[in-house]
């Protein structure tokens, strides 16, 4: 499964709490997300999300991802995206 698509899933689902509207906003199936969530948990092996039939909540550790990643998924991702990409080479330049 494609990494960009397991966050881009964590991020719909986490920003809305809600694996509907993460579904929507995603413009997947319901089962897709939450194969996406699942294994992007067993990727970094921590629980990110805490599902009940009602209601999801973040984890500690969802927050800080989340919080990490939403400045990548705003209308300017892709200029701090360049950003980071023009840091990046700076630093490995510097080093070598």
């Amino acid at each position: 499964m494609d990494q960009l698509y397991m966050l881009r899933a964590f991020v719909a689902a986490a920003r809305y709490q809600s694996f509907s509207k993460g579904c929507r906003i995603a413009e997947r199936d319901h089962a897709s997300v939450s194969k996406a969530i699942a294994k992007l948990e067993g990727c970094i092996q921590t629980r990110v999300l805490l599902r009940t039939t009602r209601s999801v909540s973040l984890t500690e550790a969802a927050q800080t991802l989340l919080s990490e990643l939403l400045p990548f998924c705003s209308k300017n991702s892709t200029k701090r995206i360049a950003a980071l990409r023009a840091r990046v080479k700076s630093t490995v330049e510097s080093c070598g």
